[in-house]
């Protein structure tokens, strides 16, 4: 995930200040899987965690360098999507600047 966001980024030209406050938007591609709620509570902190750099959980002494710092997140979206598509990614993350609804 972590390898995924770097190149991405690098790509588009993307990146973020340590003032910025981030909205994940994340798409969890699971065909007709039921999800539950333990499921989808791990699957957020995985990504999480590796967005801020912990690579092996939130304990774990080994990181690399963070994309976004801790409670730099302000929202968090979680789509369940049935979807099946090709080459059969797991997810799709979208970062964004936060930006308050009205």
């Amino acid at each position: 995930m972590h390898a995924a966001v770097l190149e991405a980024q690098t790509f588009r030209g993307v990146g973020y200040r340590e003032s910025d406050q981030l909205e994940l938007r994340l798409s969890l591609f699971l065909g007709q899987r039921d999800l539950d709620v333990h499921d989808t509570d791990e699957r957020v902190k995985d990504v999480v965690d590796a967005l801020e750099g912990r690579i092996a959980g939130r304990r774990s002494r080994r990181r690399i360098a963070p994309i976004v710092l801790s409670g730099q997140v302000r929202r968090i979206i979680l789509e369940k999507d049935t979807r099946s598509l090709r080459g059969r990614p797991f997810a799709q993350l979208t970062i964004s600047r936060y930006r308050r609804r009205a």
